[in-house]
């Protein structure tokens, strides 16, 4: 479909997720996680022992924080996926009508005004 075409109906704002840039983003987290691991142990090491954490009140904290936080997230992610479902319907139905090779007068007689 050509860009004019797509900004015409306002498609060109559309980002369609390649399997490439979501396999790069999974690394990218990956590596980070693991530096994130290794800085903590190196601060583990640094903290002086009389300091005393309880671990099992930590494990129980840091998942509820986790969960507060991916309230919000899903919340997100819920409405962008329906977004996006929208978004690919209206692509596909304009993509099919212009298949169709309609005249210039059927192009102009669906416009919205």
């Amino acid at each position: 479909m050509p860009k004019s075409t797509r900004k015409e109906h306002n498609l060109h704002r559309l980002q369609f997720i390649k399997h490439e840039n979501i396999f790069k983003q999974q690394t990218f987290t990956q590596k980070r996680l693991q530096q994130v691991e290794k800085q903590l142990d190196i601060h583990k090491q640094q903290v002086p022992e009389y300091i005393s954490v309880d671990l099992n009140r930590l494990s129980t904290v840091i998942p509820a924080f986790v969960r507060k936080g991916q309230l919000k997230l899903s919340a997100d992610f819920e409405r962008k996926k329906l977004l996006l479902k929208y978004d690919i319907d209206d692509y596909y139905l304009i993509y099919t009508f212009y298949s169709l090779n309609p005249t210039t007068d059927q192009i102009m007689s669906t416009k919205i005004i």
